[in-house]
């Protein structure tokens, strides 16, 4: 029989043009008039960075924090400002003997205290060699009519913004001095400038440390730069140590930045001919392009942050001063500032996307060091141009827009999620792995809902006549939840409308009923399975799920989607909890007419649709996992449990909470399936069922790896404790068989059940 071909209406096409162009424009709008940006950077950054969360931060950055509990242990006022300088002059000392490249303090030396200390900490400085200090900005408004003498100029007047460095005595022998300045608007602290133009083009401490821990490798820059560009350097020497001590490491950072500035082209040329060298090693190579970033690229970063307070490694204060052995810091850049356990204490904090629920933010020392690594590792996040930006976000809203209106209302919420998954998986992906921020806000909030809900409307009505002649030609025999999801065509082949579903199947089996059946008269068994027939079908209906077959005392209940559907497992788990607590009260209740029930649940791809004959049919689901999730069922027999699934429905179900039974490879089955036991809700979870369920899986992992006698030795204990255990007391059976057999050949970890 030949079915008719579904054509797309002209007017469809014409509607799907207009709600692409539609979309288009509309994330254009956001974009310029309401600050897309702003919404990016306040809501898609702190998903991004919540959904990658903390990542390993690299090791050539360490924090020396001053903290209350440095206070505490040192006997001093939690006021570190007022701390005695002879503490900084035995850590300079203490650090430059473990071996740190780079000292920075991020610590303002304001004011003259006792003299002896002042020179003392002066003359560690000198000794150090490698300490750059932190100089305070200072911003000032200057009136541009002081005289009033100016008709016009009242109110006018500019921001004149400079830097004040350290007491000159202890700022004399310093490498370097720079301030740390840090955008605070919009509240959230998600960027970093490394040179500050209104103070003068300074360098930030970041790019100081940068330029002093690649000190070694910038003679090769010059190398590179003169051979990009003869004569590019003038007056500065080739050999940069001699450049650094000519003029000093700071002004040679900003005559670097001013040629740079001058010479555009370096940024092109010098990337290439760093490629095309031999004589470089890894280190030196990534030192170089870091160079060349800093120098070349922008004046304000995205900071890559790698995670909560204290993911860069943080060592205490006092620690550093008074252990006995001493860190090992060699080649590190050491940064030195405040920076808190406890929110309470918090003296120099900034709000970021990793500030704590508690209060506590990051400090301005971590904020730092997070730059200079960033910097270090050209790993600063990087946003698309404002070109490429539009051009996303109009292709997205086209296509997303055209194909929630073109296609069927299934197909077009399928590609539409589809699209979005994609999208949000490679913006994820590029953004953990290459630091790329992909727009999400936009394509995401504004104009993916805007165009599958616009689309769905108008398929509303198109579809409402269509499901309603649907619902007569099946309503007298397909549940009312399966109606919507059949065909969307008029004409039903009862022999050819199947379709290929997502579905879980929950089957059950109860234990007493042919003991029962023999020994109760054919009216009380009625009356008896009708009531367990309730205990069986409530949950399931409560839960959304379909009753597909009852058979005897089994029955098969399912959950259906057109995709894989996380919520649709969660239903089914607690449906399948439901039963076993209807059960057990049952039991409790009226134990002469107890009928324990095995429940096994299974999910996968099925079909569902119509079998039968000549003018009887059944709706059914048919499929390899109705049977994996009747053996699943059954299994529960020889492992002594009541509910056990595999774990392709326990995946990503938060809600409860279950113990890993291993994987086993059934009678007839060629696959292996992962099993599990579902213990109860999460809410319902105690301290004893969890530590009993780790205990638990700590076992099945050493009887997965072949330790037997491990194995045996924790199951035993496991026995003992709780001697109606029956999945313990099945794997000591193992154990012993096992072991008795010395050696399994190829054993892969897949326990083989001979019997159905």
């Amino acid at each position: 029989m030949v079915r008719k071909k579904t054509r797309v209406a002209p007017y469809h096409i014409r509607q799907s043009l207009l709600l692409g162009l539609l979309t288009s424009i509309l994330g254009m709008t956001v974009y310029f008039l309401f600050s897309g940006l702003e919404l990016e950077e306040s809501v898609a950054l702190d998903a991004l960075f919540l959904n990658r969360g903390a990542v390993t931060a690299p090791d050539e950055v360490v924090i020396v924090a001053i903290d209350k509990e440095s206070s505490d242990h040192l006997d001093l006022p939690n006021h570190p400002r007022d701390w005695p300088r002879k503490l900084h002059t035995q850590l300079i000392k203490r650090l430059k003997q473990a071996g740190a490249k780079v000292i920075v303090f991020d610590i303002f030396f304001q004011k003259p205290k006792i003299a002896k200390q002042d020179i003392n900490l002066s003359l560690a400085i000198r000794q150090a060699g490698n300490v750059i200090l932190f100089e305070h900005s200072k911003r000032d408004i200057v009136s541009m009519n002081p005289d009033q003498n100016l008709p016009g100029l009242d109110s006018q007047a500019i921001n004149i913004e400079t830097t004040v460095p350290p007491l000159g005595l202890i700022g004399k022998y310093a490498r370097a001095q720079g301030p740390f300045s840090l955008p605070k608007y919009p509240l959230k602290v998600s960027r970093f400038w490394t040179f500050r133009v209104p103070a003068g083009d300074v360098p930030n401490l970041p790019v100081l440390a940068l330029q002093l821990y690649t000190l070694g490798s910038t003679s090769t820059l010059f190398e590179l730069m003169e051979q990009a560009l003869p004569g590019v350097l003038g007056e500065i020497p080739k050999d940069a140590i001699k450049a650094e001590q000519q003029v000093g490491l700071r002004d040679l950072t900003m005559q670097l930045r001013k040629l740079f500035q001058d010479n555009p082209t370096l940024s092109v040329s010098l990337p290439e001919l760093l490629r095309q060298r031999n004589d470089t090693s890894t280190e030196e190579r990534r030192n170089i392009q870091a160079l060349i970033n800093l120098y070349a690229g922008s004046n304000r970063y995205y900071l890559n942050y790698y995670g909560p307070p204290r993911t860069i490694k943080t060592l205490a204060y006092y620690r550093v001063l008074e252990s006995t052995q001493l860190p090992d810091l060699t080649g590190k850049v050491v940064f030195v500032g405040f920076s808190e356990r406890l929110q309470p204490e918090q003296k120099d904090n900034f709000y970021t996307v990793f500030s704590q629920r508690d209060g506590l933010d990051l400090s301005g020392v971590e904020i730092g060091a997070t730059a200079f690594a960033n910097l270090l590792h050209s790993s600063t996040l990087t946003t698309p141009a404002v070109e490429s930006y539009l051009g996303m976000i109009i292709l997205f809203g086209f296509v997303i827009a055209f194909s929630s209106r073109l296609f069927s209302t299934v197909v077009a919420v399928t590609s539409t999620l589809l699209l979005t998954a994609v999208w949000v998986y490679a913006s994820t992906w590029l953004f953990s792995t290459q630091h790329y921020w992909l727009p999400v806000a936009v394509p995401l909030l504004i104009q993916m809902p805007m165009a599958l809900f616009t689309g769905l409307l108008w398929h509303y009505r198109d579809s409402r006549r269509e499901r309603d002649r649907i619902r007569n030609v099946f309503g007298h025999y397909l549940p009312e939840s399966v109606v919507d999801q059949v065909v969307d065509n008029t004409y039903v082949d009862m022999n050819s409308n199947n379709r290929v579903m997502y579905g879980i199947c929950l089957a059950t089996d109860a234990t007493q009923y042919t003991r029962l059946a023999e020994t109760m008269p054919a009216a009380t068994v009625s009356r008896l399975m009708n009531h367990y027939y309730e205990l069986l079908f409530t949950p399931v209906r409560n839960h959304d799920g379909i009753i597909s077959d009852v058979i005897g005392d089994a029955m098969l209940a399912l959950w259906t989607a057109p995709m894989i559907d996380r919520d649709l497992r969660s239903k089914a788990c607690r449906a399948a909890l439901d039963i076993h607590t209807n059960i057990e009260q049952a039991r409790r209740a009226h134990s002469e007419y107890a009928l324990p029930t095995r429940i096994g649940l299974h999910a996968g791809e099925l079909v569902i649709g119509n079998v039968g004959a000549v003018d009887h049919y059944e709706y059914r689901a048919v499929g390899d996992i109705v049977n994996t999730a009747n053996r699943i069922q059954g299994l529960n027999k020889q492992l002594g449990t009541r509910l056990m699934a595999s774990s392709a429905v326990v995946d990503l179900v938060d809600c409860i909470h279950y113990r890993e039974l291993g994987d086993y490879r059934m009678a007839g089955k060629r696959n292996a399936v992962s099993l599990v036991e579902i213990l109860c809700l999460q809410q319902e979870l105690t301290a004893a069922i969890e530590d009993r369920s780790q205990r638990f899986n700590e076992a099945a992992l050493k009887f997965k790896a072949g330790d037997w006698d491990g194995a045996h030795k924790a199951f035993e204990k496991l026995s003992r404790e709780d001697a109606s255990d029956g999945p313990s007391l099945f794997y000591l059976r193992l154990c012993k068989q096992y072991s008795e057999r010395q050696e399994i050949d190829n054993w892969d970890g897949i326990i083989i059940i001979n019997e159905k």
